[in-house]
């Protein structure tokens, strides 16, 4: 490493010689001559900064710029050694200097000095440790020295702000890799992992129950912990005697049904911390408060149930979604030395009803449907979506909608699927996975059908669509959008009979009772009339639009190419 600090310093040097006007971009990125690790560069540096003040860096040739920085070396004694300055070395460095080179070699100066600022923190932290005995000041004195490192960094303009393509590093291997938290690359520290469910289906109970597998390092669903986690859980919906029975019925579940023994328990008990003060935070205080929390722990993974009682603004904005995820979440989560993986609780938008339950959510697009606006199934790195199989009870599906490939799992077959079903413990509340000959067989129909939804008639995809339309306003394009999350084949280029709908009731929406009106700058459409056609029974659903409807189903932005989705109906694309 020490030949790369060398390198990148000549080059940097070399390119300020070969145009001194580039010192401005030196000193607008914060480059100070203790970024070099080779006294020779830095006191070239600090004589070019010299000649600069001086108003002469025009004037600045080798044999000057060498009397100066060795007059720069006397002045400031045994600290700088100016035995590596020589006119050979500073025409070498002119020989290799390139304008672009200047701009490269100050991302990496910063990264390397950066480096270099964290490794002297943690020595003086050691320092420190060796000499005191007191846990609680050896403690405060790294946290002062992380805290001191962090403002020094910022102040040298932290990270680089670009890198090329051939410059991006590669990464280490997974083994070595500590920001990893779940093998086979499915899931880091950065990253963020949704488990989106109905009300009352079960999800704390499955977070608490993935909380203790991470604790324990232990796999789950095919998610493999790096090693044993230390897992943060911030929840707002179970109290305290709700969650000692949760711990009670997991406890019988994982001993007599996973093979845990007691210490094994315990053990993955203490390594799950609940908080306790977050109660009636959101918005930017819940993340100040959480932001305070992390660095008091340093979890690997931070719990977050449920989404909505700390989000703080409306989960269908792309402004609210943006400023609590991106640009608050993402720097922490990423940060370097406080950097955690966040797993998300939510809710999933409004149910529907009748037949169209069987397959709800378990097609391509079952990542969209947590409340809230599309954004949340952009952010989020992985997503898991839990469903009740109605009719019976204590069954579920559950469908790794986001990177579940991943995850390696297999049907009855040995065929690759991103399926699974899911039953309650039978003694206790806790999840099991059931093997193949459990699971009855009218339960195994209906999560084949979920996994292949049949084709409809075009009657039937207008009654849905006009259906949708009573209770969500779409514009055009959300409802291709819709279609496409919930019809098959509709976007395969034939006419099929859910795309032939979708044209007769944008082309003639008010012969189905649908209205427009202007939304912002685009048209919305909306079911205003009840009508009268054989087949169809298109009679408003209740009145008033429903306001719960309005904030959801969120579907994806379909891949238009940058033309509306007339466009490309007509030209055969979809």
């Amino acid at each position: 490493m020490a030949q790369d600090f060398t390198e990148f310093e000549k080059s940097l040097i070399g390119g300020l010689l070969y145009d001194p006007q580039q010192l401005a971009t030196c000193k607008r990125e914060g480059v100070a001559p203790g970024w070099f690790s080779s006294d020779a560069w830095s006191l070239l540096y600090s004589a070019l900064l010299e000649c600069d003040a001086r108003g002469e860096l025009e004037k600045a040739e080798p044999l000057a710029l060498k009397a100066d920085a060795e007059r720069i070396a006397r002045r400031e004694g045994e600290r700088r050694d100016a035995s590596g300055l020589s006119l050979d070395a500073i025409q070498s460095a002119i020989d290799c200097g390139t304008v672009r080179g200047v701009e490269i070699a100050i991302r990496h100066l910063r990264e390397f000095y950066a480096e270099r600022r964290m490794l002297a923190a943690f020595k003086r932290a050691k320092e420190s440790a060796e000499t005191s005995s007191n846990v609680a000041e050896v403690i405060a004195h790294v946290r002062a020295e992380l805290e001191k490192l962090q403002n020094e960094t910022a102040r040298s303009g932290g990270t680089p702000d670009q890198v090329t393509f051939a410059e991006m590093k590669d990464p280490p291997e997974e083994e070595d890799d500590e920001s990893v938290i779940f093998k086979n690359k499915y899931f880091r520290k950065g990253h963020a992992l949704f488990i989106v469910s109905t009300s009352g289906a079960g999800k704390s109970v499955l977070v608490n129950q993935l909380s203790l597998f991470m604790a324990a390092g232990r796999p789950f669903l095919g998610m493999i912990p790096r090693r044993p986690l230390r897992v943060g859980v911030v929840q707002a919906e179970d109290d305290a005697q709700e969650m000692a029975d949760f711990r009670r019925n997991l406890k019988t579940g994982l001993i007599d049904d996973y093979g845990w023994s007691e210490a094994d328990f315990m053990g993955a008990l203490h390594g799950v911390t609940f908080a306790l003060k977050f109660k009636g935070k959101a918005g930017d205080v819940f993340l100040d408060a959480l932001r305070d929390w992390q660095r008091r722990n340093n979890f690997d993974v931070i719990v977050i149930n449920p989404l909505f009682a700390y989000f703080g603004g409306d989960l269908s904005s792309g402004r609210d979604c943006t400023a609590f995820f991106r640009e608050r979440l993402d720097p922490m989560m990423a940060d370097p030395v406080h950097g955690f993986g966040l797993i998300v609780v939510h809710h999933t938008i409004k149910p529907p009803k009748g037949d169209e339950r069987k397959t709800w959510g378990m097609d391509d697009f079952g990542q969209y449907l947590g409340a809230g606006g599309t954004d949340i199934a952009g952010w989020s790195r992985a997503s898991f979506l839990l469903l009740p199989i109605r009719g019976h009870f204590g069954w579920f599906r559950f469908a790794a909608t986001k990177r579940g490939s991943r995850l390696g799992w297999k049907d009855k077959d040995g065929n690759a699927t991103n399926e699974r079903l899911l039953r309650y413990g039978e003694k206790a509340i806790y999840w099991r996975i059931p093997a193949a000959e459990e699971i009855p067989e009218d339960v195994a129909k209906v999560a084949a059908l979920a996994a292949k939804p049949k084709e409809i008639g075009k009657a039937d995809a207008i009654q849905k669509i006009c259906n949708h339309l009573m209770v969500q306003p779409l514009t055009k394009t959300k409802l291709w959008n819709w279609c496409v999350s919930n019809f098959r084949g509709i976007g395969s280029g034939e006419e099929k009979p859910a795309k032939l709908a979708y044209i007769d009731i944008t082309s003639n929406p008010d012969k189905y009772g649908i209205s427009t009106r202007k939304a912002g700058k685009a048209v919305e459409y909306y079911f205003s009339k009840e009508v009268d056609l054989p087949g169809v029974n298109l009679v408003p659903q209740g009145g008033e639009i429903d306001a719960a409807a309005q904030s959801g189903p969120v579907v994806g932005d379909y891949d238009l190419d940058g033309d509306d989705v007339e466009t490309q109906i007509e030209t055969g694309e979809i």
